[in-house]
C-alpha cells in the first residue's frame, strides 16, 4: 500500500511539473506611473520632464511558449530625430541606468540586461523605443516573470499605443498608455474681418481724408 501511494505521489508531481513546463503564457504590459523628472527640467530645450514607467509580465494564458527576446513601445510621429534620441538617452531598464537615480532598486525576477535603440522594430512593425534582451543564461519565459522599463519624456499626457512582446517568431501586442505630443502655444494671427482693429487710428484718419477727396 506504502508503495503504491509513493508511486502515485511521484506520478503526481512528475504530471505538474510537466504541466508548468509545457504551461501556456501571454505577456501583460502595464504603465505604473508617471512622475515629474526634475533633473531633466530643460533638457533639450523642454521645460518639464516626467518620467514613465512600465512593468512586463508573463500570466497564464495565450498560446505562447517562447519567451520575450524584445519589448517595443510605440509612440507618437513628433518624437522623431534628435528628440527621439534624447529620450532613448534617458531609458533603462530592470534597475540598470541610465536614469534618474530613483529607480535602482527596482528591478525584475532576474538579473537582466538590455540593449537600448529607438526608430522602426522591423520585426514587429512598432515604431518608438526598443529593449533587446541581452543577458543570458537569465531567459524572460517563465510564468510571473516579470521586468521594469522607463524612460523619460517632455509630457505627461498620454495617448493609446501598442506595446509588442517579440516572442520567438511571434508577437503579443497590447494597447498601453504612451507620451503624447506635447502641448505647444501657437502665435494666434487674426482673420482678415479682425485685422483693422490692430492698425493704428492714425493710419485710419489718412485713408478717411483720401477716400473724401
Amino acid at each position: 500500500m506504502k508503495k503504491t501511494g509513493l508511486i502515485l505521489l511521484v506520478l503526481s508531481i512528475f504530471l505538474v511539473s510537466e504541466a508548468v513546463a509545457t504551461q501556456n503564457f501571454t505577456f501583460q504590459s502595464t504603465l505604473v506611473s508617471i512622475t515629474g523628472d526634475s533633473a531633466r527640467d530643460g533638457y533639450f530645450g523642454k521645460p518639464d520632464w516626467y518620467q514613465w514607467l512600465y512593468k512586463v509580465k508573463i500570466v497564464p494564458g495565450g498560446s505562447k511558449h517562447n519567451g520575450l527576446s524584445h519589448f517595443t513601445l510605440e509612440l507618437e510621429d513628433c518624437f522623431e530625430g534628435a528628440l527621439l534620441n534624447a529620450i532613448v538617452a534617458t531609458a533603462g531598464a530592470n534597475g540598470n541606468p541610465p536614469n534618474s537615480g530613483n529607480l535602482s532598486s527596482l528591478t525584475g525576477n532576474e538579473p537582466r540586461t538590455y540593449i537600448i535603440s529607438g526608430g522602426n522594430d522591423g520585426s514587429t512593425g512598432t515604431w518608438g523605443i526598443k529593449w533587446d534582451l541581452d543577458s543570458p543564461p537569465y531567459e524572460f519565459e517563465t510564468v510571473w516573470d516579470i521586468d521594469y522599463f522607463w524612460f523619460s519624456a517632455p509630457t505627461n499626457e498620454s495617448v493609446n499605443n501598442n506595446a509588442a512582446a517579440k516572442h520567438g517568431h511571434n508577437t503579443t501586442i497590447a494597447l498601453v498608455q504612451t507620451p503624447d505630443c506635447p502641448t505647444c502655444t501657437q502665435p494666434v494671427i487674426p482673420e482678415p474681418a479682425t485685422a483693422f482693429l490692430f492698425v493704428p487710428s492714425a493710419v485710419l484718419a489718412l485713408l478717411r481724408r483720401r477716400f473724401s477727396s
